[in-house]
């Protein structure tokens, strides 16, 4: 079992709750995907079925928890499909009432609650509104913004915080400063970012993109369009990595370099900053992000990226 680091608050309510019997019913826990909700909640459904009530990792309940073998404990997930329907919550409501096998608490983790149809959230409306006194449920969700008002009035909710730069180097040690604060926060992310050299790639290309826009070349900036052609998600992590470089040339010029990102382009940093005052830098980014909100509206990724290079240049060199 993994420790959930950073989320010893979190953690530590709920150990109180446990050891104290107050535990209640249904807990919604939210957060990004990658957040750590399924670590917090596996590390809480072990301290609700360890023997002393502190995931000591040793009794059986406990064993039984990390083997995936606790009869008492009920997983539920959308697994490759788009949602999750009513029947699995019926069949899982059966499943409620047949009281614990090997504990005094039966646990029931929905894994993307927020993919619940309207329909299976209205089942489990009448499963939570009136539980067996040993049922805890846990509907883990991206986005509260899925769940209806009706169960989400009957429920806990705990929000999953992003953790520190400190806290990501105990989980993912050895990766860059860049992606420690790239991933902002997310462990999840972190690790998926860890070793994908696309993104590294996307980095130094946005960077020399932003940096080139103070060069001479006019013609340079369309060797970058082609870069912004592969989709929307594509074209909108290109310009999250421009603007990163402009914030880190905006820093640099508050004498700020400690706390730069792309610390590995200092020099194209430099460079930049040596043809633009703080104005233009300012108003560069407020370019980026126009073009940003555009690509969310119908329309060509190539005209936009391509207004947005023009309208760079136009700021930078009057």
């Amino acid at each position: 079992m993994i420790l959930p680091i950073g989320q010893e608050r979190i953690t530590d309510f709920f150990k109180a709750l446990v050891q104290s019997g107050r535990l209640g019913h249904a807990y919604l826990l939210f957060g990004d995907r990658g957040c750590g909700k399924k670590t917090v909640c596996n590390y809480v459904t072990h301290m609700i079925m360890c023997s002393s009530k502190s995931a000591c990792m040793r009794c059986n309940g406990c064993l039984t928890v990390s083997s995936g073998a606790n009869p008492d404990v009920i997983r539920i997930s959308n697994e490759d499909k788009a949602s999750i329907g009513v029947d699995k919550i019926r069949e899982m409501i059966r499943d409620v009432y047949v009281r614990p096998i090997i504990s005094d608490k039966k646990v029931i983790i929905i894994e993307n609650a927020h993919l619940l149809t309207k329909g299976a959230q209205n089942a489990l409306l009448k499963v939570i509104e009136e539980p067996p006194e040993y049922a805890v449920f846990f509907l883990l969700c991206d986005s509260k913004s899925g769940i209806l008002p009706t169960v989400i009035s009957r429920v806990n909710t705990v929000n999953i915080p992003p953790l520190g730069t400190a806290q990501l180097k105990q989980i993912v040690p050895g990766a860059s400063d860049f992606l420690y604060h790239y991933c902002q926060g997310n462990p999840g992310r972190l690790m998926e970012l860890r070793d994908d050299e696309e993104l590294q790639n996307q980095r130094s290309n946005a960077c020399r993109a932003v940096a080139g826009l103070a060069g001479d070349d006019g013609f340079d900036m369309y060797t970058y369009i082609p870069l912004f052609e592969a989709g929307r998600p594509q074209a909108n992590t290109m310009m999250d990595l421009m603007l990163m470089f402009v914030r880190d040339v905006m820093l640099h010029k508050s004498n700020l370099d400690g706390i730069i990102i792309n610390k590995d382009k200092i020099n194209d940093i430099k460079a930049f900053s040596a043809s633009v005052n703080s104005e233009k830098c300012f108003k560069v980014a407020e370019c980026i992000q126009t073009a940003q909100r555009q690509l969310g509206k119908s329309g060509s990724l190539t005209i936009a990226a391509q207004t947005m290079f023009i309208k760079c240049r136009e700021v930078i060199h009057d």
